[in-house]
């Protein structure tokens, strides 16, 4: 009797733990689980003010980026709400939905990103440092 409710109890749990998780294979992440991929530190051919940043999960799992946020310079931008990045999948973030007008933003955040170089650090929502780019706050790579 006791092995049978125990049995249940236990797929009980492991249940709601997938439909907490969304049915999906989410966990939290490591440095380098995911990576400030590329910079759009002067904008576009359109636009210099039309500027962006992407990520990537290089993973074979999705990661949720609720919570987490870019410090630029020490300053930090709005924190993601509510978004997940998918196994081997980008993450745009755009100053404006105008920005990449073949691709729909997965962020839109005030950027604001220096010519002369910036100091950008991705932060999960705990604070803890998951990638960093242009250490030096000198000019930008190009």
């Amino acid at each position: 009797m006791f092995k049978k409710h125990f049995t249940k109890l236990l797929l009980g749990i492991t249940t709601m733990t997938w439909l907490v998780a969304g049915g999906a294979n989410v966990y939290a992440a490591s440095p380098g689980d995911v990576v400030i991929n590329e910079i759009a530190w002067a904008g576009t051919a359109d636009n210099s003010n039309d500027e962006w940043i992407e990520l990537y999960n290089p993973t074979n799992g999705t990661v949720d980026l609720n919570g987490w946020y870019i410090e630029d310079d020490g300053s930090k931008l709005p924190a993601f709400q509510n978004v997940q990045i998918a196994p081997h999948g980008y993450f745009l973030i755009e100053d404006s939905e105008e920005t990449v007008s073949t691709i729909q933003a997965d962020a839109i955040l005030n950027l604001s990103l220096a010519n002369a170089g910036d100091t950008l650090v991705l932060k999960d929502a705990s604070g803890k440092i998951i990638d960093q780019v242009n250490l030096s706050g000198g000019a930008w790579y190009a």
